[in-house]
């Protein structure tokens, strides 16, 4: 079942993926200044964890999961602007961009899809609360919004490979790997091998 809360979160996930991708494709910024933000959001985060900061603090509380508020607050940002940023070191700009809209539209719409409609649990996921009609939306729509950068058949696999990796929650070391920073890896990865291929 979809909550507000849960609505709202994914809804700043849309725009901030939207946005970061735009400000790559229209090299409003370079791959230094995300560099130079994500840095600085590092150093927000742990200012935040330990004295509250105007503005800040109010917006991590809409937008952050209690479990996050103190452990790791801004998490899903930060780890957004990571990988973004190692994207932009690593792949052209092409799959940079469709990366991040995969990761974008692909993850709102496995979460938005299977909480709101999905009846049939995902049996790739140790998650009971993910479902398959969930995984199946990800996969097409990000395979959508991907195909205008790089061709519909990497846009497919990257989407797909990505989607379904993340499915499967991976831990190292007992440390879940964030799902910002997975799936924009993942499906850049897959993309750019079958480029270079």
């Amino acid at each position: 079942m979809l909550t507000t809360f849960e609505l709202r979160r994914k809804l700043f996930h849309l725009i901030l993926g939207t946005t970061l991708s735009a400000i790559i494709w229209y090299e409003l910024a370079s791959p230094f200044i995300f560099l130079i933000i994500t840095l600085l959001g590092l150093l927000t985060i742990l200012i935040v964890k330990f004295h509250p900061l105007p503005i800040i603090t109010p917006l991590l509380r809409t937008f952050e999961r209690k479990k996050h508020l103190n452990s790791f607050p801004g998490k899903g940002i930060f780890f957004f602007f990571i990988s973004a940023t190692l994207c932009l070191y690593l792949f052209p700009k092409t799959i940079t961009v469709a990366s991040l809209l995969i990761l974008t539209f692909g993850d709102a719409t496995t979460h938005l899809i299977g909480a709101g409609y999905g009846k049939i649990p995902n049996f790739f996921s140790i998650d009971s609360k993910r479902k398959i009609e969930g995984l199946i939306a990800g996969m097409v729509i990000s395979t959508i919004v991907a195909s205008p950068f790089v061709s519909i058949i990497p846009a497919f696999l990257g989407s797909s490979f990505a989607l379904l990796l993340e499915s499967f929650a991976l831990q190292i070391f007992d440390i879940s790997l964030d799902d910002n920073l997975l799936i924009p890896l993942t499906s850049g990865a897959v993309m750019y091998l079958l480029l270079i291929w």
